[in-house]
């Protein structure tokens, strides 16, 4: 009787992880982390991914115009230069709010983000793409995309927050559209360009959403309810 209780209270409480939004969340946390590890040894042991990179690159490079090419500079820094320019007022405006944890939200997403991605870069020390003439000229290693990652990381967070506060379906629907739209063309300029491959961008991509969700999941359980004055 005792082992039938405690195997129903087990059932009871996985029941309830698997409705709440947690579960959800690690399961997006497993995903993200086994597509950038299976990504990674593709890309380690030279693997069929690496072949459909170096045509990808080539592809794009040949295709290249002027006109094209302004668009991709543009929103290529929107993954990187820009986001400091946004990233000081979003926060100050959270602050200003007294949404103390939603700041620090997109501070450490964002900005741990950016610190993990050089961590990993220098561990796999992955050289930028030789095929073609690159676009622009750029310093430092490949894998993963920097850009990819902080626009998964920055945009994603924002996505995130428009689902818990905006309360406008139609407003809520188009932050959805627009921050997932610019987050696919910066990582496709980053290919065009010529300063990445199209496997350092789902690296990115993947590991990025990885500490997204990481953050998220802090986010949920961290007790700062005293700080904060949004209601949850």
């Amino acid at each position: 009787m005792a082992f039938k209780n405690f195997f129903l209270k087990v059932l009871f409480l996985l029941e309830e992880w698997v409705k709440s939004s947690y579960f959800f969340v690690t399961l997006f946390l497993i995903i993200s982390l086994w597509s950038f590890i299976d990504i990674a040894i593709d890309v380690v042991t030279r693997d069929e991914i690496t072949y459909y990179d170096k045509i990808i690159v080539s592809f794009l490079n040949n295709i290249a115009s002027s006109s094209s090419t302004t668009f991709a500079i543009f929103i290529t820094r929107l993954g990187a230069e820009y986001v400091s320019f946004l990233l000081i007022p979003i926060i100050l405006g959270f602050l200003f709010f007294k949404h103390i944890k939603e700041a620090l939200l997109v501070l450490i997403s964002t900005g741990g983000g950016f610190c993990l991605n050089i961590i990993i870069k220098n561990f796999f020390d992955r050289a930028r793409p030789v095929v073609g003439t690159p676009i622009v000229q750029v310093e430092g290693f490949s894998f993963p995309s920097g850009h990819a990652m902080i626009a998964i990381c920055f945009y994603g967070v924002l996505i995130y927050l428009s689902f818990r506060y905006i309360q406008n379906k139609w407003l809520r629907r188009f932050s959805y559209i627009f921050f997932s739209t610019l987050i696919l063309l910066i990582g496709l300029s980053r290919v065009y360009l010529g300063v990445h491959y199209p496997s350092d961008v789902l690296g990115g991509f993947s590991l990025g959403a990885f500490w997204l969700g990481i953050c998220i999941l802090i986010y949920r359980i961290f007790p700062l309810k005293l700080l904060d004055s949004s209601k949850k």
